[in-house]
């Protein structure tokens, strides 16, 4: 995955109890680029879309490149996830793999996702 040298002009702290995704929505309006120019920064591959896993599970390429460009913390931004609640219990996170069709089914058919996709 290709990063910047550098991280980001303005820096956000991550609030108590943020999400994520919240975070990342934060640090993209503090400098003044759209979610999608961020994830593309996030993820360089012509195929990304969307952070869907970002909150259950994310890469270590992904949290790298978080680390990279926000100067947040590997262990803050886990805290912004799923992850952060009772060491994954009781969430379920058997079958859960690297991003993929069969992964978001396999969790989503557990009932804790939305129908529809997270905005970043």
């Amino acid at each position: 995955m290709a990063s910047p040298t550098e991280p980001l002009p303005s820096r956000v702290q991550l609030s108590d109890g943020e999400a994520l995704d919240s975070y990342l929505e934060r640090v993209a309006l503090a400098n003044d680029l759209t979610t999608m120019e961020l994830l593309r920064l996030l993820d360089p591959r012509a195929d990304a879309e969307s952070l869907t896993f970002a909150l259950v599970q994310p890469s270590d390429d992904l949290l790298e490149q978080i680390e990279r460009i926000t100067t947040l913390k590997l262990c803050q931004a886990k805290s912004a996830t799923l992850q952060r609640f009772a060491n994954n219990r009781p969430l379920d996170f058997n079958g859960f793999a690297e991003p993929s069709a069969a992964a978001f089914r396999a969790i989503s058919a557990r009932g804790w996702f939305p129908l529809q996709a997270l905005r970043i």
